[in-house]
């Protein structure tokens, strides 16, 4: 359990940074949005930092499953004293 604990806080670590990086991008870029929502002045850097700052999405799932997991595990810690 503690494994999979690990394993979902790192992943859950990494999309965040990704999001990041994609939000960062996307304001140095100055990459404005129309009406519709798609980028006024559509380019392959517009789109690649569109689809990086998507994936923050994945992140709120993450962040649960790293909360339960954690709560598990600390329930399930045994100490003997």
């Amino acid at each position: 359990m503690k494994r999979a604990l690990v394993i979902v806080s790192v992943a859950t670590l990494l999309v965040i940074g990704v999001a990041v990086v994609g939000r960062a991008l996307i304001v140095t870029q100055g990459i404005t949005y129309g009406p519709n929502g798609l980028p006024v002045t559509p380019s392959p850097l517009a789109t690649v930092a569109i689809v990086v700052d998507g994936i923050q999405f994945l992140a709120i799932p993450l962040c649960l499953a790293t909360g339960v997991l954690g709560l598990i595990v600390a329930a399930t810690r045994s100490e003997y004293r």
